[in-house]
């Protein structure tokens, strides 16, 4: 692939798309330690002890259902991708629901309530907020952050029923986007903004799902540039007069249908369609169990105006 010095399609303002909206999964992670050990013989959780380390991971899908506008919506655990380890012991969470609250009727939290485990019994976390200011709406993928202890002026936190009694401390929580995909071919090199541009991936790499997020961060402000495609990884120095690395190799594809501007904060990203991924001879679709490698390309001047690149993302499709 050639890549030249100048390309138009990078700096035509007219072209420029909006941000997308975020879709996709998100995931709430709930940490704490186990205070009362009290599990059935049947349990997974049988072996553990008072003090062991627990993570809740539960993914959630978005958009979720209303029950009262504004002020608490379910999200559907994907049972998939959501367990409970104790220890060294791992169960999963087989259905359920997340719900998030804003001030409904006077604190903010987090409602999941009887969410059935593999293993027996059911998984409940529920904390509180009670001044009613930690959620500003209850919409998840608004409200990503990290939580500790103190934060939470009530929980019910543990696994019961099925004969188990599993009580754990106050939770740390944190909600956030997943990301998929492995990085290589990094870091990139440095660009005009100080450091190097990285790209991300959030949403699902499954195909029957088609809901693949590409991101771009750590990118010069104000600085147009789009996302390239291929099934094959590869190292080319300064392609084109380049202040990067490009990281693709074969048939490289351009999303140069989909220019976007970096803006004030110095990151864009774009829905993929995994139905059509751009490719020289024309859109094809990624297949499950194929791998496909990403990177964005945008306009630089460090000192030179030319351009540079992300590092590369290689996604195993599902």
């Amino acid at each position: 692939m050639s890549i030249p010095r100048t390309t138009p399609a990078l700096v035509a303002a007219s072209l420029l798309l909006s941000m997308p909206t975020l879709a996709g999964d998100i995931v709430i992670e709930a940490t704490g330690t186990l205070v009362t050990a009290n599990a059935s013989g049947s349990s997974p959780f049988a072996g553990d002890a008072v003090g062991d380390a627990v993570v809740v991971r539960l993914e959630v899908n978005v958009p979720g259902t209303d029950v009262a506008p504004g002020q608490f919506t379910n999200y559907t655990i994907d049972s998939a991708a959501s367990f409970v380890q104790i220890g060294a012991t791992t169960d999963g969470v087989v259905s359920g629901q997340v719900g998030i609250q804003n001030d409904f009727p006077v604190a903010d939290g987090i409602r999941c309530f009887g969410a059935p485990m593999a293993g027996g019994g059911a998984l409940t976390l529920e904390v509180g907020e009670s001044s009613g200011t930690l959620f500003t709406s209850t919409d998840i993928t608004t409200q990503l952050g990290t939580w500790g202890p103190s934060t939470w002026s009530s929980f019910n936190f543990g696994i019961f029923g099925g004969g188990s009694f599993l009580e754990f401390s106050l939770p740390t929580i944190t909600i956030s986007i997943p990301t998929i995909g492995t990085n290589y071919c990094g870091p990139a090199p440095t660009n005009s903004s100080g450091g190097p541009a990285t790209i991300t991936a959030s949403g699902s790499a499954s195909v029957a799902m088609n809901a693949l997020t590409l991101r771009a961060s750590g990118l010069p402000t104000q600085s147009f540039g789009y996302f390239l495609a291929s099934r094959s990884s590869g190292f080319v120095v300064g392609p084109g007069g380049s202040q990067g690395n490009l990281c693709l190799g074969g048939s490289v594809g351009r999303f140069d249908t989909m220019i976007q501007n970096s803006g004030a904060a110095g990151e864009f990203e774009i829905p993929v369609d995994l139905n059509a991924i751009p490719q020289p001879n024309g859109p094809v679709a990624a297949m499950p169990g194929e791998t496909w490698y990403f990177q964005a390309w945008f306009r630089d001047a460090n000192p030179s105006v030319t351009s540079n690149f992300t590092d590369g993302l290689e996604i195993l499709m599902e």
